[in-house]
């Protein structure tokens, strides 16, 4: 989790936003980790992606700390929504 974690940071502070949707997409394929619900969400969040934010906070209900950690990322993006964002169409589409 670490090594994907450093990755994803790299590919936000690039703003390569589908890149990293990308290495956790393939991550997931291979069976690893449910965190990487949870991880995507952060991704979603950074791009200003509500919708894809709250897909991601379903997938990752339960796995303590992190659906607080991205709870609370949520909720510092959209504040007028109290950790619940509005439907919004994904960047570019």
């Amino acid at each position: 989790v670490d090594a994907q974690v450093v990755a994803q940071t790299a590919l936000l502070r690039n703003k390569d936003y589908s890149g990293a949707h990308k290495m956790l997409a393939e991550a997931k394929a291979q069976g690893w980790m449910p965190v990487w619900d949870c991880l995507d969400g952060f991704v979603y969040v950074e791009e200003g992606n509500a919708a894809g934010a709250a897909a991601a906070k379903k997938g990752c209900a339960g796995l303590a700390p992190w659906t607080e950690k991205l709870e609370g990322a949520i909720s510092a993006r959209w504040p007028e929504a109290a950790g619940l964002p509005p439907a919004a169409p994904a960047p570019g589409g």
